[in-house]
């Protein structure tokens, strides 16, 4: 029944575009070789199927209206420890696959996503950086939506990088200081004060992430439960909503996705009554909304626990009665569907 994903799809992702949407979404796409041991294949297979779940997911996500920006990790710094041959198939993966994603009549430029490369492009080979500069480029005046591939990433590269830069400006404001050549701020025996303190806000603004919405969901493929060195900065926000799904990244699909959406939904709904109902302003869909979620499962919990008060009270939450009525219609039409189809061979 895989034909009749795209129907659902149609109509289930409207109705959640109704409700609060993440402007941003990353995903660790974890699981690749663990699927491919447990189906006795190659790991070279295990990761093809892996980017054929990365365009499925595309799809989905870009079909959201409200969703402004998808990160993807697809290959760590830690990752050229891997074997060689192992290495060598996921630099060719990805030197073929990313263009095939940016060409005519591919999800990249049907839903017009503009893909930026994320990491230390350096360490690259030659052919795969020639690869990821012609995306970029193919892609440059797309403007859509946003895709940052993390190739090949590390967060705690990304702070360290912030920091040498930050400081090498303040290095060079005092160089170029002819008035004063203490540091600035100075207590007058050469040692800084609280004033020259580097700021999170300064950091912020050197992190390779500064073109995009801040982090509002991450989602983890295979049930392991940490973030890998994946936007340790930009997860570490009360206002991003963690998600670990206990399945591998090749069987992720819509199935998966909705629940993950409604659950931060409901978590959005619980940050916003815990503050009254004002928590950001943003409206999406043309229902008030937040620019961020409720911490982590405890304003899950708080939802969940609400929506059962309700519902003991005979009122269920209108989104979701919407929703089951929808899904329940897109269910039966499924059936018939499928049906008619075995009928008419």
């Amino acid at each position: 029944m895989s034909f009749l994903i795209p129907s659902i799809a149609s109509f289930l992702l409207p109705v959640l575009a109704l409700g609060p949407v993440p402007r941003h979404i990353a995903f660790i796409m974890d699981g690749n070789r663990r699927w491919a041991t447990s189906h006795n294949t190659s790991i070279r297979t295990g990761h093809f199927s892996g980017f054929q779940a990365l365009k499925r997911v595309l799809e989905s996500c870009l079909a959201l209206e409200g969703l402004e920006c998808i990160s993807v990790y697809a290959f760590a710094i830690d990752n050229f420890k891997r074997s060689r041959e192992e290495v060598d198939a996921l630099m060719d993966l990805a030197s073929t696959r990313l263009i095939e994603l940016a060409s005519h009549g591919q999800v990249i430029a049907k839903h017009c996503v503009r893909v930026r490369i994320i990491g230390r492009t350096e360490l690259l080979p030659d052919h795969v950086l020639a690869a990821v500069r012609k995306v970029e480029d193919m892609t440059k005046d797309n403007d859509k939506a946003l895709l940052n591939i993390c190739i090949p990433y590390a967060s705690r590269d990304e702070m360290a990088s912030a920091v040498r830069s930050t400081l090498t400006d303040r290095l060079d404001q005092r160089l170029h200081s002819t008035n004063n050549p203490l540091p600035l701020h100075s207590n007058g025996n050469g040692v800084s004060s609280s004033q020259d303190a580097i700021t999170p806000e300064e950091l912020n603004d050197r992190m390779l992430f500064t073109h995009s919405p801040p982090l509002d969901l991450l989602v983890r493929t295979s049930g392991v439960r940490r973030l890998s060195d994946f936007m340790l900065w930009q997860a570490s926000s009360s206002n991003t909503q963690l998600c670990f799904v206990d399945v591998y990244w090749p069987q992720f699909g819509l199935r998966h996705l909705i629940p993950i959406l409604l659950n931060y939904q409901r978590a959005v709904w619980a940050r916003s009554r815990q503050e009254g109902g004002k928590v950001g302003g943003r409206r999406v869909g043309g229902v008030a909304s937040l620019s961020v979620a409720a911490e982590g499962e405890v304003g899950a919990r708080a939802a969940v626990s609400h929506r059962r008060q309700r519902m003991a009270k005979g009122r269920s939450p209108r989104p979701f009665v919407l929703l089951l009525f929808i899904a329940s219609l897109v269910l039966l039409v499924a059936h018939l569907a499928y049906g008619l189809h075995w009928v008419r061979r």
